[in-house]
């Protein structure tokens, strides 16, 4: 309980206090001896809390606890004692009756859980584990679709919008085409299209969308609508070299429903052969297996939409892409990304055995629109150092912490300056070709740079 500024009055815990009341009844009862291993049992699980979608919370023990010397009757005394002390530390978020603390015979799913593969360890050892059954955002936690890309992947993320994120996207796509590279562009900022209209003239934009293959997806394994989603950049017809730019915008033009489609997009699916819940990272891997199948690309780069959504879930963290995080100077910025990062603590991505497979290995900030290059960019570097210690190693020995200086570490940015020719430059357009030479030192190091992090450098 938690007491409110009327000293008379003690206000129940609130969601994330309620989770840790939970937490900490479990390892005092643990210390304690009061809840133990079976000898008998191999499994490190002992117990799993589950959150439901409402926060309301409960806890499964697995096959291996013991309760007191192992006396039946006694058990039963020591189960209904943690339960009465659980249903206190929860408040309104207990679940109902016994259900607040079950043993595995007295649940109906109890391998189900226990053996869930989105299960968030609690504590270092492994002894116990979150069952967090989120409506959104579920995918920023969990294992990965693949671990490495199935085929070079780029990911331009934000928290906030208005950022730049398209247009650099779109200026290093087009900066690679240059270079005679076949580069496809997905537009994934499904809720506000934007960079397939920098790319594509109104002519170039193809019958559909990949909100339609996404859609199509849900229902069918292989949705026969490849074909007419790929538009190609009309840049292609303004320069004299170029390679190959294809273009997949949100929508296309016989795009219909779109916000019906929208409405479904994120909904999970069950693959009855494989026994498995499929969530959207599933389909968008599926998708890239289809681009690799039919053009064989040389980059693909996604564009995401901004803030902490599922799509960013999905792009970020299930596709073993190169991750650009594009911010700027802003407090609201810092305070947001500061909230993911503390969340990814507990991603079981992140302090792997291997460490080649922690996500922290795939992300890389990108100060954008940076009007000077002195005083601003070293404040920027300051504020993006303090946020990221947040999910830095704090053992100074250890392979993921980093000094404010050091140009390697996630923190330290690829920097793109500001200019006022971007805005005023259609990349759709004649009047890119005169402009390329005023366009491109503004993002001359963002490309450069991504050109390394891709690990495409040999085929520029």
């Amino acid at each position: 309980m938690v007491m409110s500024d009327d000293l008379s009055v003690v206000r129940p815990p609130l969601f994330d206090e309620a989770t840790k009341n939970a937490l900490n009844l479990l390892q005092d009862w643990y210390r304690e001896h009061r809840v133990s291993c079976n000898p008998d049992g191999q499994d490190r699980l002992l117990a799993v809390l589950i959150r439901d979608p409402y926060g309301r919370c409960g806890v499964l023990f697995a096959e291996n606890a013991c309760f007191g010397a192992g006396d039946s009757e006694e058990s039963q005394q020591h189960l209904d004692q943690f339960r009465r002390e659980l249903r206190a530390a929860l408040g309104v978020h207990a679940l109902s009756g016994d259900a607040v603390a079950l043993l595995p015979d007295q649940h109906v799913a109890p391998e189900a859980i226990l053996h869930d593969p989105d299960l968030i360890p609690l504590v270092e050892d492994g002894r116990f584990a979150l069952l967090d059954r989120l409506q959104t955002n579920q995918e920023w936690l969990g294992k990965p679709v693949c671990i490495e890309p199935v085929l070079p992947l780029g990911v331009g993320y934000s928290i906030k919008g208005g950022v730049g994120r398209s247009t650099a996207l779109a200026m290093l796509a087009l900066s690679l085409a240059r270079e005679g590279l076949k580069v496809v562009v997905v537009d994934l900022d499904l809720e506000a299209p934007g960079i397939s209209n920098m790319l594509l003239a109104e002519e170039d934009v193809p019958s559909r969308g990949v909100i339609d293959w996404l859609t199509e997806a849900l229902v069918e394994e292989d949705p026969n609508v490849f074909d007419d989603l790929l538009g190609q950049a009309s840049s292609r017809h303004f320069f004299e070299q170029f390679g190959t730019l294809w273009v997949i915008p949100a929508a296309g033009r016989e795009t219909q429903d779109y916000v019906s489609k929208l409405g479904r997009v994120y909904l999970p699916t069950f693959d009855a052969r494989a026994g498995k819940i499929r969530r959207l990272a599933f389909r968008l891997n599926q998708f890239l297996l289809k681009l690799k199948e039919r053009l064989d690309p040389d980059l693909v780069l996604l564009d995401s939409r901004a803030g902490l959504h599922d799509m960013g879930a999905a792009v970020v963290t299930q596709l073993g892409a190169q991750v650009f995080l594009f911010g700027r100077d802003e407090p609201q910025s810092w305070n947001s990304l500061k909230h993911l990062l503390l969340h990814l603590q507990r991603s079981v991505q992140v302090g792997t055995k291997d460490e080649n497979q922690d996500l922290r290995l795939r992300l890389k900030m990108v100060a954008s629109m940076m009007e000077d290059f002195d005083t601003s960019l070293n404040r920027w570097k300051e504020h993006s150092y303090d946020t990221w210690t947040t999910l830095y190693d704090s053992d100074d020995t250890a392979p993921f912490s980093f000094a404010p200086t050091d140009d390697a570490a996630p923190h330290d940015p690829l920097v793109i300056a500001f200019s006022s020719i971007v805005r005023k430059t259609p990349l759709n357009g004649p009047s890119i070709v005169g402009q390329w030479d005023l366009l491109a030192p503004s993002f001359r190091n963002f490309v450069d740079q991504a050109i390394v992090y891709l690990q495409i450098r040999d085929k520029v």
